[in-house]
């Protein structure tokens, strides 16, 4: 146990010591609450929702023409016979839409990375 010759409080604070708040302490106590939330910075996020919508429409877009140029460049009609094309007609597109996601699925994983770093919802 300790004495109260190793106490530093005991030994230089008076007995008659009665702490006294000040009449405006709250008031000081919100101002610095209030400049503290006034000088606070707002963290935007890697890649705003705006910025998501034009990436996944122009990778829509993008996987659409792929598919209808191949589809023009084959002769092959198959809306007409009503049977499915050959995968290997379309193996360009296929390769450029798989790249699409790999690319889209790089850019969420950065942007949840980015997300939970500094914390934004």
């Amino acid at each position: 146990m300790k004495t109260n010759k190793h106490d530093i409080l005991k030994n230089n604070i008076n007995k008659d010591f009665h702490q006294k708040v000040s009449n405006d302490f709250t008031k000081l106590v919100m101002q610095k609450v209030e400049h503290s939330l006034a000088n606070q910075t707002v963290i935007a996020p890697l890649i705003s929702k705006r910025y998501w919508l034009v990436v996944l429409g122009v990778s829509f877009i993008l996987i659409i023409s792929s598919f209808g140029i191949e589809t023009n460049l084959s002769a092959h009609h198959w809306m007409s016979d009503f049977s499915l094309p050959n995968l290997d007609d379309y193996k360009t597109s296929i390769q450029i839409s798989i790249s699409v996601f790999i690319i889209l699925a790089i850019l969420t994983v950065i942007d949840l990375l980015y997300r939970k770093q500094r914390q934004i919802t």
